[in-house]
Order: structure tokens, then C-alpha cells, then sequence
């Protein structure tokens, strides 16, 4: 039997990734509450904004039509100059082009300064409201993209976590070269759809039979059930809210813990949530409550992460210090 290796170090980092992880997570939901502010602010107007906009739009609209339709005249009236029999023609054209121009700058073009005139207090009040917005939603994704790479690197140190303590089982029992690969400790998180489950299974593996060795050896008290399964369930079910369910709640770059949404998702996917957007999920769900829960389920989530690692090193631990039992 090869001689294992006591891999603790490489939680403990993991669990000092986690308490980092919790520090942004707050600077997280800080800019987000502040963006929901200014936005709600901004949302509340926008209504308004738009109508105006969409009766300026109209108007354009009006105006380029009869703009068009006088350079339309004015090439029929060049072609026509070169037949001498259709000065009637031109003067009709000639008409119709004074007729349409009249009505531009009389009408059009009052009715277009007056809806500006009601307009630009709109205009100006939104567009004011929009630059605290724009500078609030890039603070957030500022803190988001640290959180993003932060959680990326907690992944892979709690991946090579589980890949050492796998490899350690290996070399003690036989019977473990033939169970799931160490590799997958890592490989596992990120694999579209199978991230759902490997990950789970393998943290499930290494602690039942971790736990297994020392009570077959007597190291430890073999008197009941330990929970594990729930354990290590309790610990899955928050991954999944805190990874993959609560960014869709919230919306915005919170999309990117699912690392691989970030190579299929398009602008307006990042705007589908309750926090960011103007629509479905943000009229239907109350923004207080998300933010409180989505801070609630971070920090039991990171809390009971590093407990469990705390809990498995105990285990690993005295598995190291009693390899010698395992001599065959």
C-alpha cells in the first residue's frame, strides 16, 4: 500500500476562499440593493419616456414621409422638363411639393415642437436618472466579476480537495481503483448538465467511505447512523439555489456562476430576473425579499461548506494518522 498524504491544507484554503467569498458576496448585495434603487427610480419614469418618445418618433415619421414624397416629385418634375408637352404636369407637381411643405412647416413641424416642449422635462429627467444607473449596474457587475472568479477558484481548490482525498482512498482500498476516477473530483464541475449531480456523488463517495475504513478498523465508534446522506444532501441542495437557481432570480452578470452561460447568453438574458430588467420576473416577484434571501442562503451555504470540510479534514486526518492499520 502506498503511503497517503494528509491533504487538510487544501481545505482549509478552500474555507479561507469561502469566508473571501462571503466579504464580496455583501459588497455584492450592497450594490445591488443601490442599483435597485436608482433603477426602480428610473423604471418608474420610463413609462412616460417612452410615450413621449413614441409621439416624437410618430411625428418624424410624418415628416420624412412628406419629405420623401417631395424628392420623389422633384425627380418626376426633372424627368418631365425634357418633354416640352407636360408643363401641366409639372405644375401640378410643383403644387403638390409647396401643398407638402406648406403643411411641414405649419403643421408638422408645430405639432413636433409642441410635443417636445411637454417632452424635454421627460427627456431631461430620465436621462439624468440613467447615469446613476449605468454607474450603479457597472459597480455591481464589477463586484459580480470578482465574485464570479473568486467562486471559480474556490471550485477548483474544493475540486482538487476532493481529488486528493480520492486518490488517498485509492491507495488504501482495493476496492476503490475500480469506483468513480479522482479526476472526476474536478473534471465534474464543469460539465454542462452532469455539474448537476457528479459533483454530489463524489463529496457522497469520498465521505461514506472515508467514514467506512475507520469504522472497519474500529478507529472509530461503529454505534449508529452518522447522516451522511443528509449531510452531504443539505450541502448539494444549497449549491444548486446558490449557483444555479438564485442567479435566475436576480438576473443581471449573476448568470455567470453557471460558467459556461457566459459563451451562449446574449444581452438580453442577462435582463430577465427580478433585480435586473423591466419586466416578468421584476413586476412579479418583491425585490426586498429576493435580496434578503439571496444573502441568507450565501452565507449558510459558504458557513456550512466549511463546516463540512472542517468535519471531513477531522476525518481524513485520523485516517493519515492510522494508515498503518490498512497495511495488508
Amino acid at each position: 500500500m502506498k503511503k497517503i498524504k494528509n491533504h487538510a491544507l487544501w481545505g482549509q484554503i478552500t474555507m479561507g476562499l469561502n469566508l473571501l467569498l462571503a466579504i464580496v458576496v455583501v459588497f455584492v448585495i450592497t450594490s445591488m440593493v443601490k442599483f435597485d434603487r436608482v433603477n426602480g427610480e428610473l423604471q418608474d419614469i420610463k413609462p412616460g419616456y417612452a410615450n413621449v418618445q413614441d409621439s416624437l418618433q410618430a411625428k418624424k415619421g410624418d415628416m420624412r414621409e412628406i419629405e420623401g414624397l417631395n424628392q420623389k416629385y422633384l425627380k418626376e418634375i426633372e424627368a418631365f422638363k425634357k418633354d416640352t408637352s407636360s408643363a401641366n404636369k409639372i405644375e401640378q407637381l410643383q403644387n403638390e411639393i409647396k401643398k407638402n411643405q406648406n403643411r411641414l412647416d405649419s403643421v408638422l413641424t408645430v405639432e413636433y415642437n409642441q410635443i417636445y416642449e411637454v417632452a424635454a422635462p421627460i427627456i431631461k429627467e430620465y436621462t439624468e436618472k440613467s447615469a446613476p444607473v449605468n454607474e450603479a449596474r457597472q459597480s455591481h457587475n464589477m463586484w459580480v466579476v470578482i465574485l464570479i472568479v473568486l467562486f471559480f477558484i474556490k471550485t477548483l481548490m474544493f475540486g482538487y480537495w476532493s481529488y486528493s482525498n480520492m486518490k488517498n482512498l485509492r491507495a488504501i482500498a482495493s476496492w476503490q481503483k475500480h469506483s468513480t476516477s479522482p479526476w472526476w473530483g474536478i473534471v465534474g464541475w464543469f460539465v454542462p448538465f452532469y455539474n448537476l449531480i457528479k459533483p454530489c456523488s463524489v463529496f457522497s463517495e469520498m465521505w461514506s467511505e472515508t467514514n467506512y475504513l475507520l469504522k472497519q478498523k474500529a478507529i472509530v465508534a461503529d454505534d449508529k447512523e452518522d447522516g451522511q446522506m443528509e449531510t452531504v444532501g443539505v450541502w448539494w441542495a444549497l449549491v444548486i439555489i446558490v449557483k444555479n437557481l438564485l442567479p435566475f432570480l436576480i438576473g443581471g452578470m449573476m448568470l455567470g456562476l453557471n460558467f459556461y452561460l457566459l459563451f451562449f447568453a446574449n444581452g438580453d438574458f442577462f435582463n430577465m430576473g427580478t433585480i435586473f430588467g423591466d419586466t416578468g420576473l421584476y413586476l412579479k416577484l418583491n425585490h426586498t425579499f429576493i435580496i434578503v434571501l439571496a444573502i441568507i442562503l450565501w452565507i449558510v451555504y459558504l458557513l456550512y461548506e466549511s463546516y463540512l470540510i472542517i468535519r471531513y479534514n477531522k476525518m481524513a486526518t485520523i485516517l493519515y494518522n492510522n494508515q498503518d492499520k490498512f497495511q495488508d
